[in-house]
């Protein structure tokens, strides 16, 4: 958000509202993507940390010096103005900084030119300078509170440059940023795979893509703050329209690429981190049920795929628990055709082609074996089980 005039104490935001809401009222209650405040609108953005540097002759000396004028950039990027070189204006930047636990922490800003930061509805840094930056520049002394912390920098504008810094003295770990309120995600962010309901498909487009930072589907990422992890997972269930599990063999289907190992471990990182709330009783309990239902009761090999094939197919298993497997490939004569060890692996479902075993229809030496029809046995333990399989050139 952007509004014309350069006076750090100015509440631009009241003027441009007619006293509707004000620079206090955002810093605490947070903002929406998409909200107007007359002609001018809240639009998402990073403000990039970029730096120019140039020699410039001071009498006769050369000095280097380095500035920036990201905000400006981002101004232009995002359509607020195509004025490549506003004056006298004033950007006005949120976001929520999500903490784990109430802890003391430092900030830091640079700014181009005057700087005023609220956290949590209070001004907690001021500064009514007049001049360039290249980085942080002031450091201040904040505590986070458990859970959202409203942020809002605002940056004022006189000539020439127009920049913006901002630094959290913490590990990436120790906090997470979105552009929402984690109370006040809409529904419509929830609704992941736009079908106008969150259901437990919302949930299963999550749970597949958790641990990414760049998922191929933005959705899956619920609270835009770059990662897709337990807070996305609890935002979809605080607003699943019904929390019942699938039956198992639905839910088997649609989880086929996720292991059980992988769905217990983010269970282990919620189970450690409840604070005791609803949402976090009704994900655990939701995710313990999803765990159940993929996790196999019984050890069993499934039919290949493609099958007639050529020249290869995958060999997909189910593991009621860990173990060493091992498949054999013979010959319609009974002859060794290929070993292929598998190794120590978890209990779980090897359906899909990144987990099921796979078979190149090469024998020991790499030869390609010929047309017919082969057989494979999965070994595991004390199990045993064969199926037939054929190869069409």
């Amino acid at each position: 958000m952007i509004a014309e005039g350069s006076d750090i104490d100015t509440d631009y935001l009241s003027t441009l509202s007619n006293d509707e809401v004000s620079e206090a009222l955002i810093s605490i209650n947070g903002v929406k993507s998409g909200d107007t405040l007359g002609d001018l609108q809240w639009t998402p953005e990073v403000i990039p940390s970029s730096v120019h540097c140039a020699t410039e002759w001071v009498f006769i000396i050369p000095v280097h010096r380095c500035k920036s004028n990201n905000v400006q950039h981002v101004v232009n990027a995002t359509g607020l103005s195509s004025v490549q070189d506003l004056n006298y204006y004033t950007a006005y930047a949120f976001m929520n900084i999500i903490s784990p636990q109430d802890q003391a922490v430092k900030m830091g800003v640079g700014s181009d030119d005057a700087i005023k930061v609220w956290l949590n509805g209070v001004v907690v840094h001021r500064n009514n300078a007049n001049r360039k930056t290249s980085g942080i520049q002031d450091k201040f002394d904040v505590n986070l509170e458990v859970g959202n912390n409203p942020l809002l920098v605002k940056v004022n504008d006189n000539t020439e440059n127009w920049g913006m810094f901002f630094k959290i003295y913490l590990e990436p770990t120790e906090y997470k940023t979105s552009i929402y309120l984690t109370s006040e995600l809409p529904s419509v962010a929830a609704d992941v795979n736009e079908d106008e309901q969150v259901d437990i498909n919302d949930l299963i487009l999550v749970i597949h893509a958790l641990g990414q930072t760049a998922p191929i589907n933005p959705r899956v990422d619920v609270n835009s703050d770059g990662s897709v992890d337990k807070i996305d997972l609890l935002i979809i269930v605080e607003n699943l329209d019904d929390s019942a599990v699938p039956a198992a063999p639905a839910l088997r289907e649609a989880l086929a690429t996720v292991s059980p190992e992988t769905l217990q471990m983010w269970l282990n990182l919620l189970q450690a981190d409840s604070d005791g709330s609803i949402v976090y009783h009704k994900t655990l309990a939701i995710l313990q049920g999803i765990l159940a239902a993929v996790r196999p009761h019984e050890t069993a090999l499934l039919p290949n795929y493609p099958n007639p094939f050529n020249p290869e197919t995958w060999i997909p298993y189910h593991l009621a628990k860990d173990a060493n497997v091992t498949l054999h490939i013979y010959a319609v004569n009974g002859t060794l055709v290929r070993t292929l060890t598998l190794g120590h692996q978890p209990a779980g479902m090897y359906q899909s082609r990144s987990r099921a075993a796979f078979w190149d229809g090469k024998n020991a030496f790499g030869e390609p074996v010929a047309s017919g029809v082969y057989f494979y046995t999965l070994t595991v333990g004390d199990f045993t089980a064969t199926r037939k399989m054929s190869i069409r050139k």
